[in-house]
């Protein structure tokens, strides 16, 4: 082979080498490229998906906002670690009648409750510390708020934790319903069973109930009591001559003497259509004459006035409460009602 053959066939070469490493280049290029797209179109989905993800994120924020304000029970967020409140909805704002530069950053006892330091049992008893004494869980119970001008209201409120990503409990939401319209209801229906609704007097049930109570502590203190049990004489005969509208101005009549014979402490009750108790304590041995003597110059007083065609009158008996020989309420009212009927009897004798 010639000089001239060698040089072309070397030339050849060359250029062959010199085509493949331009392919070579070119599918490296070409890979870089489609690399490159596909990261690129991986930061636009991740960009899109982040765009997504604030915008629900604010969809999400923008929902809550609504909610919380818009939500007629009051919120507060509060921070566990000194009670401080975080947060507040306008229901909470209104319901204090306080704005929102002064609630945030005060505790929930200075808004709440008006006091310098946090609820104590039994007189208020602390939603928060009862949710951390069952270990973090929902509570719900009874309260009783004020507003800043003092005025008391009462609340269901339901305590519910808080917690961080590393399951530490950080603050609590604390969601507060108005049932004062609730409990005066059931205040009044209360009053209705135990109230005697002519004379404003107790019924039975709540003589019986008020006076087993009373029973109960004057055992503790050693406290001596009276019973008084009084039957109206000649009720049925009003009834039936002049009326049972008369009949129940005379019942209101005997009723407001009972208030001017006795303390507001005692307990005084009408139990039966025309029977009366009261429930008294003891100051010492001759009370019982005592109480006796001063209803009966009241009933005089009452009589002496002349505004009626009758005169009204009670037989009256009195049993004592010792407590070194304690007994029921019961026993204690069938006691002085056998002294009742003794003395009712001699009047008639008589």
């Amino acid at each position: 082979m010639n000089s001239c053959s060698y040089k072309v066939h070397r030339d050849t070469k060359e250029e062959v080498h010199k085509v493949k490493d331009e392919d070579k280049t070119k599918e490296q290029l070409i890979d870089e490229l489609v690399e490159m797209r596909h990261r690129i179109a991986e930061l636009e989905a991740s960009e899109t998906k982040r765009k997504r993800a604030e915008e629900t994120l604010r969809e999400s924020e923008a929902r809550y906002r609504t909610l919380f304000n818009s939500i007629s029970d009051s919120i507060l967020l509060i921070n566990l670690d000194d009670f401080t409140i975080i947060q507040a909805n306008p229901a909470a704002l209104k319901q204090v009648k306080m704005e929102e530069g002064e609630v945030v950053g005060k505790t929930c006892y200075e808004v709440t409750h008006l006091c310098s330091s946090p609820c104590k049992p039994p007189d208020h008893v602390c939603p928060i510390w009862e949710m951390m004494e069952t270990g973090g869980r929902n509570i719900t119970l009874e309260h009783i708020h004020y507003d800043r001008d003092g005025n008391p209201f009462y609340m269901e409120v339901s305590a519910s934790p808080v917690k961080d990503v590393e399951g530490q409990i950080r603050h609590v939401v604390h969601i507060a319903r108005d049932i004062t319209q609730r409990k005066r209801m059931e205040e009044a229906l209360r009053a209705l069973l135990l109230v005697d609704e002519l004379t404003g007097l107790y019924n039975r049930r709540g003589f019986l109930s008020l006076g087993q109570q009373q029973l109960k502590t004057a055992d503790r203190t050693k406290m001596k009591m009276l019973l008084l049990f009084a039957d109206f004489d000649d009720l049925k005969r009003i009834n039936d001559t002049l009326g049972h509208l008369e009949g129940d101005r005379a019942l209101i009549e005997v009723a407001d003497i009972l208030r001017e014979t006795f303390r507001e402490s005692d307990i005084i009750a009408r139990i039966a259509g025309d029977e009366f108790v009261v429930l008294a304590i003891e100051t010492d041995r001759p009370s019982a004459d005592a109480i006796t003597t001063r209803l009966q110059e009241n009933l005089e007083a009452r009589n002496a006035r002349g505004d009626r065609c009758y005169k009204l009158s009670l037989s009256v008996g009195i049993a004592r409460y010792d407590p070194k020989h304690p007994c029921s309420i019961d026993e204690l009212l069938a006691r002085a009602d056998r002294l009742m009927y003794e003395q009712k009897q001699g009047n008639q004798k008589s």
